[in-house]
């Protein structure tokens, strides 16, 4: 069951949660786990998104990606919060390969990446975790609370 990151953004506004065997057809993934932080990237403030953990078989990680990391473009876009973030992974190419410029002890570094699927959602899970969870492994996805967490 293909899911477009529009009708994900809807579900998770809505409370649903996305069944076992939900797929991402068209968005690549990161194989991170992370969170948004804000830092300076070429002298204007953006959001990045920093390495917690990788996943097995992590595009990113493959690259020469390492934890620490803080992305801080995709394509030599940078970005302002998690939503643009989603929508510059959604504008690679699958097969392709893409930039991802990380800040490494506040040193950028380019990394090449072969932009690749995420493999269906194995768990029940939130609409707001599968956005993450499209830039991870389901082994890093996590597991659908009995309740929507409160932000």
């Amino acid at each position: 069951m293909p899911a477009s990151a529009d009708a994900a953004r809807f579900l998770a506004k809505a409370g649903a949660q996305l069944p076992v065997g939900t797929t991402f057809p068209n968005r690549a993934f990161l194989g991170v786990q992370g969170e948004m932080t804000p830092r300076t990237f070429k002298g204007k403030s953006v959001m990045a998104y920093s390495a917690k953990d990788f996943g097995d078989h992590s595009p990113v990680q493959n690259a020469g990606g390492t934890l620490g990391d803080e992305i801080v473009s995709i394509n030599d876009k940078t970005f302002k919060d998690d939503a643009a973030f989603f929508k510059l992974l959604d504008k690679v190419q699958i097969g392709s390969t893409y930039t991802v410029v990380v800040l490494r002890g506040g040193v950028p570094q380019t990394l090449s990446v072969l932009a690749e699927t995420r493999p269906p959602i194995k768990a029940l899970t939130l609409p707001s975790q599968a956005r993450v969870a499209a830039s991870m492994t389901p082994a890093a996805a996590p597991e659908a609370p009995a309740t929507a967490p409160t932000p």
